[in-house]
């Protein structure tokens, strides 16, 4: 934020070492009346971050909409191509998964399960859930699901709430100018939003999970420390 509150205050400075805070300035100058006004700059900086908080979260919801449009063309180009592939594949991985590690298991043992899913994907492949995706409970979106309509978008990008260092020390993110752009603020304030159940896992006692395809670098730390202790896991 220094480097843009100074370009904020002079916003025709083109100065190498400020050059991306020149470039915001510009452009909130251009979209936000506020910023346009000639008290601005001499003004609070308070009023300065307040729009440039303002004018990120705009930015945001502009870059999600555009991957929203992006990625339901995918679907639709993929759709046409073979309608079935995703849906079929998603259904026999689910069976996969489940069936596991006690291979193999038949269709009315699957459906006796009680399986909740946290899926990372923006798409949705669970339909006719009861005939292909049997014992599946509940379903949890972590990062929102694509809508047909880009402008509604519920997909959720955002920077993890947790610090890494290079020392190896985490601390989470405690700076009221970047905690409303994490992926944990963000989708905290979606399930509120959206009338989501709190409980990620659903009713009942947790006795296995299985995780597929996730990443295991740092930065997806936050990630398992959360699931973790969720469920009372000591690790």
């Amino acid at each position: 934020m220094p480097n843009i509150d100074e370009a904020l205050r002079h916003p025709r400075l083109r100065d190498c070492d400020n050059l991306l805070g020149s470039y915001i300035a510009n452009k909130m100058l251009k979209q936000d009346k506020e910023v346009g006004t000639l008290s601005f700059a001499d003004g609070p900086r308070e009023n300065r971050i307040r729009a440039y908080r303002r004018f990120m979260r705009n930015e945001l919801t502009e870059f999600e909409h555009a991957l929203s449009a992006y990625l339901n063309h995918a679907v639709v180009d993929a759709g046409s191509r073979d309608p079935l592939r995703y849906f079929i594949g998603a259904s026999s991985l689910y069976n996969a998964i489940a069936s596991a590690p006690s291979l193999p298991r038949n269709e009315e043992e699957l459906a006796q399960q009680q399986n909740s899913i946290l899926t990372f994907n923006y798409t949705y492949p669970f339909r006719e859930r009861e005939r292909y995706f049997p014992g599946l409970m509940s379903i949890n979106p972590i990062h929102g699901v694509l809508s047909s309509d880009p402008v509604r978008a519920e997909i959720i990008i955002g920077i993890d709430v947790v610090k890494q260092y290079r020392n190896g020390k985490r601390e989470l993110v405690n700076d009221e100018e970047i905690v409303t752009f994490t992926k944990t603020y963000r989708t905290l304030q979606s399930t509120t939003q959206h009338g989501m159940k709190s409980d990620i896992f659903g009713q009942g006692t947790l006795d296995c999970i299985k995780f597929f395809g996730h990443s295991l670098t740092e930065a997806d730390y936050s990630y398992f420390r959360s699931i973790f202790d969720h469920v009372d896991l000591l690790w």
